[in-house]
């Protein structure tokens, strides 16, 4: 992994959703200065993930290593065991070997699990996955309702024919909800503002990562600043003269 692409990184999962397009600069879209969640329903769900999250992990792990043994006796029904494999610690070895390997790690696996897990009952572990569920959904609920606001002033401004980009700072700022808004006009188009168009996308991914904080200690989304750090929707604005990808 590159220097630069760890850097990318560092902005959680809008970071994560560049370096898999492509975009490898710290500045380059999707704008962080337009990525909208709700506070409340994230404090949740990271509550929520901190309890859950190392299980499902020590389960994924174990059910993996669960398939690999089952593909490796597989093999070895058909061709036998003269046949050599590179494990996931980059060691070669014979097939026999390998299969004694894997069989060490899901033991491991079902170890760490066991830890994990041993403070939480069954049915603990249900509501917390229905809590983050319910979370989820109202986080994205609000957080549409607030962004369509944002939308369709947006494109009020864009319909009403700004000159230029200094015209179309000018309307938004003297909107009482677009001003609060941070960098706006930090990655705007050149062109024309005719040319451009607006586009919002949501997805669910949540890299583990903190609510972004400002210098007095507020985090973002809170009352006191109009824009969250963490992703659920994104509003960016382009030029029509160039094709959009949206993943």
């Amino acid at each position: 992994m590159t220097l630069e692409e760890r850097r990318v990184l560092s902005q959680g999962c809008i970071g994560i959703t560049k370096v898999r397009i492509g975009q490898l600069k710290v500045g380059a879209v999707p704008p962080m200065n337009l990525a909208f969640a709700d506070p409340a329903a994230h404090v949740e769900l990271q509550n929520v993930e901190k309890l859950l999250a190392p299980g499902e992990i020590v389960n994924k792990e174990a059910m993996w290593w669960r398939g690999e043994i089952s593909q490796v006796e597989d093999v070895i029904k058909k061709e036998g065991v003269n046949w050599t494999t590179v494990g996931r610690d980059g060691k070669r070895r014979g097939a026999v070997d390998y299969l004694r390997y894997a069989m060490a790690n899901l033991d491991n696996a079902r170890v760490q699990a066991g830890k994990v897990w041993v403070d939480l009952a069954e049915g603990d572990i249900k509501e917390l996955q229905a809590g983050r569920v319910a979370a989820r959904i109202s986080g994205d609920t609000l957080t549409f309702e607030r962004t369509s606001i944002y939308v369709e002033k947006f494109r009020d401004i864009l319909a009403a024919g700004p000159a230029d980009v200094k015209d179309f700072m000018r309307l938004v700022k003297a909107d009482p909800d677009l001003a609060q808004l941070r960098g706006v006009d930090h990655y705007l188009p050149s062109s024309d503002p005719s040319e451009w168009k607006l586009i919002r996308y949501s997805k669910h991914f949540w890299s583990g990562q903190e609510l972004v904080r400002d210098g007095r200690g507020i985090s973002y989304g809170s009352v006191a600043d109009s824009n969250p750090g963490p992703l659920i929707c994104q509003i960016r604005i382009d030029s029509s003269r160039f094709p959009v990808l949206v993943r």
